[in-house]
């Protein structure tokens, strides 16, 4: 499911809380995954941020970010089932998780067109490079 599919979904009124929450699942997943977002692990701090200050926890640790299944793991463990009752329920705390992501993904979305612009242009510049060295190569 692509961003603008899930975006809609989560916002949809039409659907549960329930489903709704396994919706966000993926799509949290799917983003923290996202390498034309977050082409290198450390650029996960800003997005994971948004989630550490909605539970109020501290910042996860340097070790979380060199695996981006270990920290995908955590922080669905730490949104949906550690969730504190006395700091607010599992729907508040999916709501605003919903409400963040989507700022999130407002704000970055055209940074990401942006930079998978650039990137395929690197790709055909460097197949172009390839070829033009392949023919100099030939000439000799």
């Amino acid at each position: 499911m692509d961003n603008k599919n899930s975006t809609n979904l989560l916002k949809s009124s039409k659907y549960s809380m329930r489903e709704k929450r396994y919706v966000f699942i993926g799509t949290l997943t799917e983003m923290i995954f996202d390498k034309k977002l977050f082409p290198k692990n450390k650029d996960l701090h800003e997005y994971i941020n948004i989630y550490e200050n909605l539970l109020g926890i501290d910042p996860y640790k340097d070790y979380l970010y060199k695996s981006r299944t270990n920290l995908a793991a955590r922080i669905v463990k730490d949104l949906f089932f550690n969730a504190n009752e006395e700091f607010m329920d599992t729907n508040e705390i999916l709501k605003k998780s919903i409400s963040q992501h989507l700022f999130f993904l407002e704000n970055h979305s055209e940074q990401v067109v942006n930079d998978s612009k650039i990137l395929k242009r690197k790709k055909e510049a460097t197949l172009l490079d390839d070829v033009i060295k392949s023919k100099q190569g030939n000439r000799k």
